[in-house]
């Protein structure tokens, strides 16, 4: 046997080894959910434990020299011995925190080190630069002149706290939310996709947009939105829909940039929208205490505003390119019948488990039990359909094995934030950033909210966008709530640009994932995705300036109306503005006009000067008497 063969023999069996922890590790979070055979601290820590295991063994399945490759399998039985260690001596660990012996240490520090290279393995250096940065510098800080000085305790109590104390650190809230909330609602994603319901999106896409020249790319824009809320990956997104929504719409006739920006932006916003919303709610909902149901009420209008933008591009934008080539391509799309049974055979096995989340989380069960029901009944009825169109058992075990390799890797980046937010608490560096932003921003609540728009979007480059939230909450939660701001407002700000990074330049991994699909070039793709998507980067200033769209007035109220008016009259004026396309091709007299109406409503939103109504009205009205006389001109 060649050295090639024993290494794709090793591979294999290491995918194999991979696929069987993801299993049991699936399993054993489903007896969690219902009968609590284990104590929590144990049952956490299995977690913990289980996602360092299949991360390393995972990236030694994939690793090109040797030595790295058995390094990272050797890591791999330190840390079953670091996990088996603390599972059967928790009690006695916990009892003499602060007063632990030299092996606690030990392995507490171990743990630390095998958390930080997992970060590296999952999602590159930035993240664990960032992390370093902030954990070492408190030792560095005491020893520097105000306003660079911090507070730094003695090694052994830095590893109790970011280890072994067992409830701080790597253990600390962040791992329950991935152990409680998130991991059971990533397999679910992974199982959907699975049972093959992109073929439900598809012929959904077909009943409701077969008969519009612009179908394609309304087709693009639902089913990316409806796969999006499941997979929570703006990358993954398109790489799963893109695949046949890209060449669909270029056939069409759509530009390979557009068509690569339409794709890139519908995906991203399938984070907001409700129920899933890409397990972005449930970690706001661990992280604030906000009911999951309220969150999914409060992303509602900002997930319609959002996709009324992207769904406006996409039509006008369509019929744009069509009246430059004078014809509406005809192809495949118009022309296929929707096929009824696999709509209705598939429905089911969407919504069914879907309107269960719904349903039990408005019943207060506990995020783990609603997990585990929403499993079971997304099994059980994907297995009571024909047998042409039941998903495989083969397929159905891989995608529970893809879906624990993805929550691993999103519980060991969210253990290891855990070190930053004990590093924030214990050193007074939380103070430090808190007093650099109110000075860097004059003290004004805008600049504030600039600053911290702009910190969330770099976390987000990272990729990882519930990552990129929990940590922007970490940083700057508690700086906004001091501006007088509500909890609720504060987290959905956070929470918009962490989203949206993924379209965000200079990064803007969707659009780079996208424009590998189209064949178009990066910079062109991004630009289309920035007017498709344009709504997204206002939506975070939105929600503390017209808080009527995340529900924080009355509707009794006039002014609920008005603000929400106004934000959809923002954006389908600065939609035809941008694309200079209704009917027919918009002169520039037109498209400025819009622009003026678009410009007063985001006006009269921020500064609340009458004198922007009357502004959006003249604009309006002008539009509307210019448009109709050249309209009326053309046609006769």
């Amino acid at each position: 046997m060649t050295e090639i063969e024993k290494d794709e023999k090793l591979s294999f069996i290491l995918d194999r080894v991979v696929m069987a922890l993801g299993i049991i590790m699936v399993i054993i979070h489903l007896i969690y959910a219902k009968s609590y055979v284990i104590n929590g601290t144990q049952f956490r820590n299995a977690h913990l434990i289980f996602a360092l295991m299949i991360v390393f063994l995972e990236s030694a399945g994939k690793a090109k020299k040797n030595w790295t490759r058995y390094l990272l399998i050797a890591m791999f039985f330190v840390i079953m011995a670091c996990g088996l260690y603390i599972n059967f001596n928790y009690t006695e660990i916990m009892d003499r925190t602060w007063a632990n012996t030299r092996l606690d240490l030990v392995v507490g520090a171990t743990l630390i080190i095998l958390c930080l290279v997992s970060v590296k393995l999952s999602i590159g250096w930035f993240m664990l630069l960032l992390i370093l940065g902030i954990c070492v510098y408190p030792f560095f800080g005491q020893y520097l002149p105000a306003p660079f000085t911090t507070k730094a305790y003695p090694l052994m109590m830095t590893i109790g706290n970011y280890a072994i104390t067992l409830n701080t650190g790597i253990y600390g809230s962040n791992l329950m939310t991935s152990a409680e909330y998130v991991f059971l609602f990533i397999v679910f994603g992974s199982l959907l996709s699975a049972t093959g319901v992109q073929k439900f999106f598809w012929e959904l896409g077909k009943l409701l947009f077969r008969k519009l020249p612009s179908g394609p790319c309304m087709m693009a824009v639902l089913n990316s939105a409806l796969v999006g809320s499941v997979t929570g990956s703006v990358v993954a997104n398109v790489m799963i829909t893109g695949v046949y929504t890209i060449p669909t719409m270029k056939k069409a006739g759509i530009k390979s940039e557009v068509a690569g920006a339409m794709e890139a932006a519908a995906s991203c916003g399938g984070q907001l929208v409700p129920p899933v919303m890409g397990t972005v709610a449930f970690i706001m909902a661990s992280y604030t205490g906000i009911p999951y149901i309220r969150i999914c009420e409060m992303a509602l209008i900002p997930a319609f505003m959002y996709y009324l933008g992207v769904g406006l591009f996409a039509h006008f934008a369509a019929m744009k390119s069509y009246h430059k080539a004078q014809t509406v391509q005809k192809m495949d799309f118009f022309a296929e019948e929707v096929d009824y049974r696999t709509f209705f055979w598939k429905m089911p096995g969407f919504l069914v488990p879907v309107g269960l989340i719904v349903y039990l989380l408005a019943k207060n069960v506990a995020v783990l039990e609603t997990a585990f029901w929403a499993i079971i009944a997304l099994i059980t009825v994907n297995q009571m359909v024909p047998k042409d169109l039941r998903p495989p058992l083969k397929d159905l075990i891989k995608g529970m094995g893809n879906g624990a390799k993805e929550g691993s890797s999103l519980a060991v980046i969210l253990c290891a934030t855990g070190l930053i937010l004990i590093t924030f608490t214990g050193s007074g560096l939380a103070i430090k950033i808190a007093s650099s932003i109110q000075f860097l921003s004059g003290g004004t609540t805008f600049g504030v909210l600039l600053i911290v728009w702009i910190m969330s979007v770099l976390f987000g480059m990272i990729g990882v966008s519930s990552v990129a939230y929990y940590m922007s909450a970490a940083f700057a939660a508690s700086i906004l709530m001091k501006t007088g701001l509500s909890l609720e407002a504060v987290h959905f700000f956070l929470m918009f640009p962490c989203i949206f990074a993924g379209i965000t330049p200079p990064v803007a991994l969707g659009c780079l994932a996208a424009a590998k699909l189209s064949g178009s070039d990066y910079i062109k793709c991004c630009y289309e995705t920035m007017r498709a998507a344009f709504t997204a980067f206002l939506l975070p200033f939105f929600a503390i300036y017209a808080p009527s769209i995340i529900l924080q007035r009355s509707p009794a109220s006039p002014v609920f109306w008005i603000e929400i008016g106004l934000c959809v009259l923002f954006i389908i004026s600065a939609n035809f503005m941008f694309i200079g396309y209704l009917v027919s091709p918009l002169p520039w007299s037109e498209r400025g006009l819009m622009g003026a109406v678009a410009l007063g409503s985001f006006l009269y939103l921020f500064l609340r000067i009458p004198a922007f109504l009357l502004m959006i009205a003249v604009a309006f009205t002008l539009f509307v008497i210019k448009f109709a006389f050249r309209f009326r001109k053309v046609k006769i």
